[in-house]
């Protein structure tokens, strides 16, 4: 593998920059990115919502214009995209129990990746012939992109909530990673054995990525952003906010990006020369620090008793205004 700096992550200095309109209806829950092309130099942005629509536009375009194309078939929320390695189809996952595979410059559904008992959390693009689903029933499947089911993959306590690629190299020679709401992070093989677990979170996990280097980082509902090298935590990274909802690297220099419920995006690098002033620094750190609350506990509510928010979609109010 890879060697890269033992360097711990810092934060690095805030940048203003053009905002990227996509012209939702609705939340965005899922981004993915097509790297560029002949076709489209510029590559090419992915986004899917609440209001079912995935939405394929250049990065260049201002919002008034059209977009690339607009892929509808799903009927429910679409909460991951993931693209394929030679770019050549497009995977989303739904609540409403499906993937689908959309072939790039076409834009049509190719495939649709069926059997599943709830929602699918999240799709892994694991390789030109594989895809893999996290689901809402607790099991991991391993399709074809023609759709055809190779494989189910038992093991997970509860909602299967993120995916990532495990780097070649890994000691615990494992092909993948799944997290659940169980608060673990499980290391497996595509034939689907259990090679390892990764231990560390409080609550909730949301989202996964691998460092170059074949670190693996996740984020989830303890405010946490954490780094695992083989089977250990050897950084972890809280913010000052409830929920750290997902995390994505920089596969050229390993920096890591962090999206909360704070409504701010940070970048962490092991890069000193990158990294921000002391007084940048110190003001995060004591940002966490005011910020700090007990975990599962808001008073005299229990966050982990609280309904998810598929109870909105089901639940009406009793009166104006609800």
């Amino acid at each position: 593998m890879k060697t890269m700096s033992a360097a711990s992550y810092s934060l690095i200095p805030a940048s203003s920059s053009q905002p990227l309109e996509m012209p939702h209806s609705a939340f965005i829950n899922a981004v993915a990115y097509l790297k560029p092309t002949s076709t489209y130099p510029d590559g090419l942005i992915v986004s899917g919502g609440k209001d079912t629509i995935i939405e394929v536009r250049q990065p260049g375009k201002p919002p008034e214009e059209n977009a690339e194309s607009l892929l509808l078939g799903h009927s429910h929320n679409i909460c991951a995209l993931d693209v394929s390695q030679k770019g050549d189809w497009i995977v989303s996952g739904s609540w409403d129990g499906s993937a689908r595979v959309w072939g790039v410059g076409k834009w049509d559904c190719t495939a649709v990746l069926e059997g599943h008992q709830g929602s699918v959390w999240d799709v892994l693009a694991y390789d030109q012939d594989t895809i893999i689903t996290a689901c809402a029933d607790k099991l991991i499947r391993l399709f074809s992109p023609t759709g055809k089911l190779l494989h189910t993959i038992k093991g997970n306590t509860d909602v299967v909530r993120a995916l990532c690629v495990v780097t070649k190299g890994h000691t615990s020679r494992a092909d993948f990673a799944s997290a659940s709401n169980d608060g673990i992070i499980r290391l497996w093989q595509l034939n689907g054995r259990q090679v390892g677990e990764l231990r560390g979170h409080d609550s909730f996990i949301y989202s996964l990525a691998s460092l170059p280097d074949g670190d693996i980082v996740s984020s989830g509902e303890d405010r946490t952003v954490r780094i695992w090298r083989g089977n250990s935590c050897i950084q972890t990274i809280t913010h000052p906010a409830i929920s750290v909802w997902s995390v994505a690297v920089c596969l050229e220099n390993g920096d890591i990006v962090s999206g909360a419920s704070d409504r701010i995006v940070r970048i962490f690098s092991r890069g000193v020369e990158r990294q921000a002033e002391p007084q940048v620094i110190k003001a995060f750190e004591d940002s966490v620090k005011s910020s700090s609350i007990p975990q599962q506990q808001v008073g005299d509510v229990n966050k982990e008793k609280l309904p998810g928010p598929e109870f909105l979609t089901r639940k009406s109010g009793t009166k104006e205004g609800q």
